[in-house]
Order: C-alpha cells, then sequence, then structure tokens
C-alpha cells in the first residue's frame, strides 16, 4: 500500500490488534478418538424454537451458577432436534437457586417439548415451595407437578380428550433431575430428586493444587486412560490441538455421585431403559448435601454421564479442569460439545459453585 506522499508503507492497523486467542476462531475439543466430521444438519421445520445450542449463566451472592445443552452428533446428523433441556431460577426471597435438567426420552414423538415443559414446571413448582418455607423440599409434589403439565400438553394434543398415561409417554416421556440449592452459613445445602437416567454428582476438587486448574484451550484432551474410564464420545468432529497445559492424565479431582451410576466400575449390567416422567415411581429417588470450598455440584444428562463414566479418564479430566473456576457459559457450551467416537447423545450439564466468601459479589 502507498502512503499519501507516495512512499510504499504497510497500513496502520485500525484499532488495537487482536491476540491469537481472539482472532482464531475456537477450534472443537476431541477426547481420544474423535467422532465423524459433517456439518450439522438442521432439524425438520416444525422444530425451529429448539435451538442447536443453549447456554445460560449469572451469579448470586452466594452462589454462581452455568448450564449449556448441545445437540448430540446423532441428531445433527439425522435432522433432529436436541432432546435435553435445562432451566434455573433465583428465589429472590431465600436466595435459593431452583434448577431442572431434563432428557426427552427418544421413542417419544415430541419429547423436546416434553423435557422443556419438564423443566419449567419443575422449577415452577420448585419457587412456590420455597416461598412456603418447607423443608425438607416436597419432591413428590413437584413431580406430580411436572407430570401433570404432560398431561395437560397431551390433552391438548388430543383435542380435550383424557389421555391415558401410555398416551402422554408416547407424546412426551423424560427424564428429570429437579433440585435446589439454599445459602447456608456452613455451606450452601442441596436438595434433588431423580426420575430416569440422569445424573448428578459432587466435583470435589479440595485436594487439588492450582496447578491443576490451568484453563484447557481449544484443542485434543490427550492423556491416558485409567480403570473405569468410560471409552468413548461422539459429535461432528473438529479441528484438533492439544491442552496447552499439558497431557490430562489424571481428573484433578473426584466426581461423587449423588445417585447410582449406570456407567461406573461397580455396575455389572448397564441398561438403556428408564422409568421416565409421566410416571412417578412410588419410592422417589432424593438426596442432598452440602457445597463447601473446592466442592461443586453438577447435574447432566446421559449424554454427559455416559463419556464421564466414574470420572478418572480423559473426560473426567477435561471437566475437572474447566470448572476448576466458572468458565463463561459459552466455554462451558463448547467444551461440552467435545468429540469423542461413539458418544453422539445430546448433552446437557449443569454446575452451581459455593462462593468463598458467602453474602459477597
Amino acid at each position: 500500500m502507498r502512503s499519501p506522499d507516495g512512499d510504499d508503507a504497510a497500513a496502520a492497523p485500525i484499532g488495537p490488534a487482536l491476540s491469537e486467542a481472539e482472532s482464531e476462531p475456537w477450534r472443537g475439543i476431541t477426547v481420544g478418538v474423535a467422532g465423524p466430521e459433517f456439518e450439522a444438519r438442521p432439524p425438520r421445520q416444525y422444530a425451529f424454537d429448539v435451538p442447536d445450542t443453549e447456554c445460560d449463566g449469572w451469579s448470586t451472592p452466594d452462589l454462581t451458577l452455568r448450564f449449556a445443552s448441545v445437540r448430540g452428533a446423532n441428531h445433527r446428523y439425522y435432522r433432529q432436534p436436541r432432546q435435553d433441556a435445562a432451566r434455573a431460577a433465583l428465589h429472590e426471597s431465600t436466595g435459593a437457586v431452583a434448577f431442572a435438567v431434563a432428557d426427552g426420552v427418544s421413542s417419544a414423538s415430541n419429547a423436546e417439548i416434553g423435557a422443556i415443559e419438564a423443566c419449567r414446571a419443575a422449577v415452577h413448582r420448585m419457587l412456590h415451595l420455597l416461598s412456603l418455607d418447607k423443608r425438607p423440599l416436597d419432591f413428590r409434589d413437584v413431580a406430580h407437578h411436572a407430570a401433570e403439565r404432560l398431561g395437560q400438553l397431551a390433552r391438548w394434543r388430543l383435542n380435550g380428550r383424557q389421555p391415558e398415561a401410555t398416551e402422554v409417554a408416547d407424546l412426551y416421556a423424560t427424564t428429570l433431575v429437579a433440585g435446589v440449592v439454599r445459602p447456608d452459613p456452613a455451606g450452601p445445602l442441596v436438595e434433588l430428586c431423580r426420575i430416569g437416567d440422569s445424573g448428578a454428582w459432587i466435583l470435589d476438587r479440595s485436594d487439588t493444587s492450582d496447578e491443576s486448574s490451568e484453563s484447557i484451550r481449544s484443542g485434543e484432551a490427550t492423556g491416558s486412560s485409567r480403570s473405569g474410564e468410560a471409552t468413548g464420545s461422539s459429535r461432528s468432529g473438529e479441528a484438533t490441538g492439544s491442552i496447552r497445559s499439558g497431557e490430562a492424565t489424571g481428573s484433578s479431582g473426584r466426581y461423587e455421585p449423588l445417585f447410582d451410576s449406570k456407567t461406573g466400575s461397580d455396575t455389572l449390567l448397564i441398561s438403556n431403559e428408564v422409568a421416565p416422567l409421566p410416571y412417578v415411581p412410588m419410592r422417589l429417588q432424593h438426596t442432598g448435601g452440602r457445597l463447601t470450598a473446592g466442592r461443586v455440584l453438577l447435574v447432566g444428562t446421559d449424554g454427559f454421564g455416559d463419556p464421564l463414566g466414574d470420572g478418572d479418564g480423559r473426560v473426567g479430566a477435561l471437566f475437572a479442569r474447566t470448572l476448576a473456576q466458572p468458565p463463561s457459559p459459552a466455554w462451558l457450551a463448547h467444551v461440552l460439545d467435545f468429540s469423542r467416537e461413539t458418544f453422539d447423545d445430546d448433552r446437557s450439564l449443569l454446575v452451581v459453585w459455593p462462593h468463598a466468601t458467602p453474602g459477597v459479589r
């Protein structure tokens, strides 16, 4: 380029120069062997209200929340909508966080709607119960409220006819994990319930060093497998690179399942069978715990839980490092969209961190 006085000169940059990380698009993250690479296809035309990926995140004086939900490679290829959902809300007067994560059952004709509406109904009901200040939370009431919402949708779909439970399930069957995190001087208290096979964990990083908390850059999560690791994952493969901080040879934390796992090393038989909403079991699974420094709550669908396994392999290492500090919601969605051979389900993950100094933003 020639300058006004006729001399050759390089054009002056307009504005500050972008760093390498800012100027290059995020590369896809591969864990082990990548799944097939292809451009995602659009879902069918009337699924336009269910985006491929969604994420959210915010903080209160006591807690920080992030969640993300991404469409799996199978649904991206076969033009099906994402059938996972997650929702969360702050209960203003108590500072509690109510949340729900759902995985629509693939055999249901409107699984994506069932998952979304179950989450909405569950969160709405928990906010109401929190206002009544009843402890522990009545999760059977929450589950029935969500099931009733699915029944209302089915009745509308059937032109006002009262549906049988099997008809509701054929249309809107979904798993559900619903719960609350309440601020407490000794550490936030967690209460949650489950219908179906979605999961919840406490990620305990209280004994890990600061070095292990380095953030993961775009690239390949490399490292050796360990016993109990669930091998595989899936997604349309993206460009791969390497973890800047080195090989992910361990989880840099311990994953404590809050419900029975279907993929743990002590599991003799893996079953894909679930008892979803609208069915509410006589003995509803529920549990609880406390969050303290270095202990983080994770709630996820089996698209996350299956590749995680016991958490002591590459996927566990990837998320232990990613969740060492709250990432941006978009970055959580990007990491959750990792590629790994054979795992091609939708993935949803909701995470809650306690603040080191409660009551201070």
